[in-house]
């Protein structure tokens, strides 16, 4: 697909209004059985937490203000606390969010406004609450801040019989979510799933896990938790080397490595591979052994959470030897603005947590009421010629399972066909099994097995499912029997050539309607929403793909509006490996291309149809000044209409400091939207 290119930043415009009619974050956090629940609204500084009643107040310093603005500018009663610098809240006893390292369980934080300061080394951080005490044994979030970058960190500490275990879980610079550029609202979900592996704990930042390093810190804080020490002695005739596994010590108990003997005698030296998760000790195995007579002694390092008890649970701030002060970021530091804060016993089910995201009131800001009656949506794209496009038909697809978009159909331009199977796997396996996928007359593209849908993956997928072009229904035929059928009007979703469009354009009257095609489009055709367009001096469109159709469908729309989508937006797509299952028709497309990444052209104007929050709606074209320009200069270049729409810049385009993540993130908490979640939301 070609694309819009230039610096002008051109976002989304949509025709319908923002609110809301979800669920609210309340209900759906409540669902979660939480231990602790601070929802900041009372109007004094003292919160209380919503389970117990235990009130949290001010042990610092600096100034804490209740009722400030929070995720939702809409309702008031929405609010979130500030703490200034060296301002922090404190429990009111040590037990409240106590849990030991084998003990699984998740951390729900909101914040409003981020705005950090961006100071030029990484040695300083800003906590944003830690249980424990940071000399013995805590787990806690911080951020790193650097001039350009910010990187969220997630960290917990045992202390144990012979030194300490510390895991650290760190975005990756460079990653997905990184950066968290100020002036943002962060939902942030932190789990440990009790195995007391170096990967158990995890992160997920507004909807999408971010890429992540786990890090086991080695040297005094040599163990793991749930880890062993083990001695062997006697023996003989063994190999150099001899492998040993583990027996028992709980269910997540992993201890193996190789025993070292010399001459056939072990030394005594044990070299250990995986020693993590045991409750209990464990018996050592020695695999294939050459010898006989070796024997282990294991002792386990009793790695233990239990100090934490010593310490309260504080916000905007940390404990150390005992003393609790406010949070060690700058001095110059905004206040923090605390809106949820919830520790949940257990990690809940995955559609849970996503879905307490969408059921954040920030991420519901974006989202118009659902409608009572969802208006039909044709949905026409170039398939694999980029997996944006694929990301796109997610992204349809779970606005049709939320509610807002009914789809009816689909059209593949590209004409490979293994790249339209690829879209009718999408449907097959989100249920939409009767929704009909169709091809149009002509293609100018075809991606080949050398895309990120060759024939091995269909057939790998559904064996079943058609992979010849030809087998696949004609466009015009597809959307002259959708619209004469339709009664009410439908909006097409564009983001390849127009190639189908015009067919249904240029179709004469038949068994299915004695309607012309030029007559059903004006009639039951409510807009074009099109990935692309050209402002001014900007050279790219998608009706370079197929001039032909092209300049016909924009010169010969009539009284039906089109409204155009261009610039170069962040990523579609993170999430898709980490969150769907393997058998899934796009995740084997991101595990083939090694990236589930993609700017999120095509994707633009699917959620421009829904909301308008990335931008404002034209009402005019520019000045006569807006034309298509291409190779062929002597077709002539349509003249400019007034129902011929533009978005206006609302965000900085992709490298600016508010690159657009905002917008990535909502787009693909709902490209990775969870069946379980959309029914909920319904």
């Amino acid at each position: 697909m070609l694309r819009l290119l230039g610096s002008m930043w051109l976002l989304l415009c949509a025709p319908l209004v923002m609110g809301q009619s979800q669920p609210t974050f309340v209900a759906q956090m409540l669902a979660a059985h939480p231990s602790v629940y601070l929802n900041f609204n009372e109007a004094i500084p003292v919160f209380h937490d919503q389970v117990s009643g235990a009130a949290f107040v001010n042990s610092g310093t600096g100034i804490v203000l209740p009722r400030q603005q929070g995720f939702d500018k809409t309702d008031p009663e929405n609010t979130s606390a500030s703490l200034s610098y060296d301002a922090y809240l404190a429990s009111p006893n040590n037990s409240i969010g106590d849990f030991e390292w084998d003990q699984p369980f998740t951390v729900s934080l909101n914040l409003d406004r981020l705005d950090l300061p961006r100071a030029s080394s990484r040695s300083t951080g800003t906590v944003l609450f830690m249980k424990g005490d940071q000399q013995t044994a805590y787990y806690m979030l911080y951020v790193l801040s650097s001039s350009n970058t910010s990187q969220l960190c997630f960290e917990m500490q045992g202390k144990g019989a012979i030194g300490f275990a510390r895991y650290t879980l760190c975005e990756t610079i460079g990653g997905y979510a990184n950066d968290l550029p100020n002036g943002y609202n962060y939902h942030i979900v932190l789990t440990n799933d009790g195995k007391g592996a170096p990967t158990s704990l995890g992160m997920v930042v507004n909807g999408i896990p971010p890429a992540n390093t786990h890090t086991a810190v080695t040297g005094y804080y040599r163990n793991f938790f749930g880890s062993v020490s083990a001695t062997v002695h006697g023996g003989g005739g063994y190999a150099d080397t001899t492998d040993f596994t583990s027996v028992g010590g709980g269910s997540n108990c992993v201890v193996a490595g190789h025993m070292v003997s010399s001459a056939g005698v072990p030394t005594g030296a044990l070299v250990f591979t995986s020693n993590y998760g045991c409750t209990e000790v464990p018996a050592l195995t020695l695999v294939s052994p050459t010898g006989t007579g070796a024997e282990f002694s294991v002792v386990n390092n009793r790695i233990s959470m239990s100090t934490a008890l010593t310490s309260p649970l504080v916000l905007a701030g940390a404990t150390k030897g005992g003393i609790s002060t406010g949070n060690n970021g700058n001095r110059l530091s905004s206040p923090l603005l605390f809106d949820e804060f919830a520790l949940i016993p257990g990690i809940p089910d995955p559609s849970t947590i996503y879905g307490l995201y969408t059921n954040t009131k920030f991420y519901q800001a974006f989202l118009p009421r659902v409608p009572a009656h969802p208006q039909p949506v044709i949905f026409d794209n170039d398939t694999c010629q980029d997996t944006d496009n694929l990301y796109a038909l997610a992204l349809a697809i779970s606005l049709d399972r939320l509610g807002y978009i009914a789809l009816r159909g689909a059209v593949s331009t590209d004409g490979w066909g293994p790249g339209a199977a690829k879209y009718r796997q999408m449907l097959d396996a989100a249920g939409m099994t009767k929704v009909p996928l169709a091809v149009p007359s002509l293609f100018t593209q075809n991606e080949g097995e050398a895309g990120p849908c060759p024939t091995a993956d269909a057939k790998s997928y559904d064996p079943s499912t058609p992979t010849a072009i030809s087998q696949y229904g004609r466009a015009a035929t597809m959307y002259r029997t959708l619209l004469a059928h339709s009664p009410d009007k439908v909006a097409i979703l564009v983001g390849g050539g127009f190639r189908g469009i015009m067919d249904l354009m240029q179709s004469p009257p038949d068994t299915i309607s004695p309607k012309t095609g030029a007559q059903l489009f004006a009639a039951k055709v409510s807009g074009l929403y099109l990935q692309g367009g050209c402002l001014c001096a900007i050279k790219g469109d998608n009706t370079l793909i197929d001039w032909q159709a092209g300049q016909y469908v924009v010169s010969h729309n009539g009284s039906v509006p089109i409204y155009f989508y261009g610039g170069f937006p962040q990523a579609s797509g993170p999430g898709v490996l980490s969150t769907r299952v393997e058998h899934d028709p796009l995740r084997m497309m991101a595990v083939r291309v090694g990236s589930d990444s993609r700017n999120a052209f095509d994707s633009m104007p699917v959620v421009g149809f829904v909301t308008n929050a990335f931008s404002t709606i034209g009402t005019t074209a520019v000045n006569g000044t807006w034309t298509i320009i291409g190779p062929n200069a002597a077709m002539g270049s349509p003249t400019p209409k007034s129902n011929h729409f533009f978005g206006v810049p609302t965000l900085l385009a992709s490298g600016g400091t508010n690159s657009g993540m905002l917008e990535a993130w909502f787009l693909n908490s709902l490209i990775n939207l969870r069946p379980e979640v959309a029914s909920m939301n319904r």
